[in-house]
């Protein structure tokens, strides 16, 4: 569903979603192999085994057939498949065991109590150059401070003219960032929206 996957997530002015950002880096690539390539966005899907779900804009071209056989050579692989007219390719992996507790860590939203070991990981991955957005955007998350709390209990009131104001103390966990929705995140969630063309936000 490659084109309307894409075309889905520019209608709906849908940002990168959380298991892209917290997720991808598990796999164990650089930010690099996925910027040059036809990747879309990560999902989450879980049955008997949690699993990442990575969607690709199918293509022809070598270098992509080749990106296509290094992620078949994961130790954490286990499917590839097509959809929409074989437009898009679906490529699955299990959790690496060593990135459990990190993941359901992710699910509840308690990106600060991530290992000290998957936080480096995070930081190496999206960068570490000084006022880059993504890594203050990734240092805040991982580390809040009283400003960034406070940014955004503020933001976080703002939604919700009227209601009573949000304090830092309200934060869940003393998290900067929001848990997951299911809308966004879950593989199988995200693909009936898009099929049907619902916006997520």
């Amino acid at each position: 569903m490659s084109g309307n996957r894409r075309k889905y997530i520019a209608d709906n002015d849908v940002n990168t979603n959380y298991s892209t950002i917290f997720l991808l880096p598990m796999l164990g690539y650089k930010e690099s192999f996925f910027t040059k390539s036809n990747f879309i966005s990560a999902y989450i899907m879980e049955d008997t085994q949690k699993k990442i779900v990575l969607c690709f804009d199918n293509s022809s071209d070598e270098e992509f057939k080749g990106m296509m056989y290094q992620l078949q050579s994961n130790p954490d692989f286990i499917s590839i498949d097509y959809a929409d007219n074989d437009q898009e390719v679906v490529v699955v992996f299990k959790v690496p065991t060593d990135r459990e507790v990190d993941y359901n860590l992710f699910k509840i939203g308690r990106y600060t109590k991530f290992s000290n070991d998957y936080k480096e990981t995070l930081l190496n991955y999206h960068g570490r150059k000084s006022g880059d957005g993504k890594c203050i955007m990734m240092v805040d998350s991982l580390f809040p401070n009283h400003l960034s709390k406070k940014y955004r209990a503020d933001k976080m009131s703002a939604l919700y003219p009227g209601s009573v104001p949000v304090s830092i103390s309200d934060l869940p966990g003393g998290e900067v960032m929001s848990i997951m929705t299911e809308e966004r995140e879950f593989y199988m969630e995200t693909e009936k929206l898009v099929q049907k063309g619902v916006p997520v936000d």
